[in-house]
């Protein structure tokens, strides 16, 4: 069961393994987290979903690339 904590500020990024940047998108729940990297990745790519137990700075923020 994939829940959002109860600590507040946790939430979930994507670590993309290759180039080592963590994705600017934060998520409620591990689940959409692991979701939407399956969306994004592309083929030879690894990702792994990294728990962040601080309240981020990136929670309300838009889409560098919109």
């Amino acid at each position: 069961m994939d829940q959002t904590s109860s600590i507040p500020g946790t939430h979930f990024h994507i670590f993309w393994t290759q180039n080592h940047l963590m994705d600017w998108q934060c998520f409620e729940t591990r689940a959409e987290a692991t979701m939407r990297a399956m969306e994004l990745v592309q083929p030879g790519e690894t990702f792994s979903v990294e728990e962040i137990l601080l309240q981020c700075p990136l929670r309300d923020a838009k889409s560098p690339f919109s």
